[in-house]
């Protein structure tokens, strides 16, 4: 009785105001969820951590390459050499962004390095492309990476 009637009479009238639309909105989507605390959630760089979901810019359109579900390092700026050879090695998608405005205001660091899970949050969080660093936490979690596409 409750799911057929009390719910959808209570459902309705909440979604008559703004914040009880933008409540629900959070709670359905999920997108408060963060895994600080978790042993897949390493470092931060500008203003994003390890364990945050991926903030999104839509003028980089930096969401459309979680599609595949993999686990991507994503740069907005500038690679170095040895982070290109090291994620091509270990077969490891990266993905390079234009460093602009929007990306500095949706939280990132130029050039920071940002290892995404396949679920689009930020496992590692890195304020340097530091290979060792990077090498060190696959090798403690074991990853092993399917793709290389650029």
């Amino acid at each position: 009785m409750t799911r057929k009637i009390a719910a959808p009479l209570v459902v309705g009238m909440a979604t008559r105001f703004a914040f009880s639309r933008h409540a629900i909105f959070r709670l359905v989507s999920q997108i408060r969820i963060h895994y600080a605390d978790s042993p897949l959630s390493e470092g931060k760089a500008g203003q994003v951590h390890g364990g945050d979901r991926l903030p999104w810019s839509s003028t980089l359109d930096n969401f459309a390459p979680l599609r595949s579900l993999d686990w991507q390092l994503h740069i907005y700026g500038d690679a170095t050499e040895d982070m290109r050879f090291a994620c091509a090695s270990k077969r490891l998608d990266l993905r390079l962004f234009s460093w602009n405005d929007e990306a500095k205001k949706a939280g990132f660091e130029r050039d920071a390095a940002y290892l995404v899970r396949p679920d689009g949050h930020v496992a590692l969080a890195m304020p340097e492309q530091n290979v060792s660093e990077l090498d060190s936490f696959v090798h403690r979690h074991v990853l092993k990476f399917e793709t290389a596409a650029q």
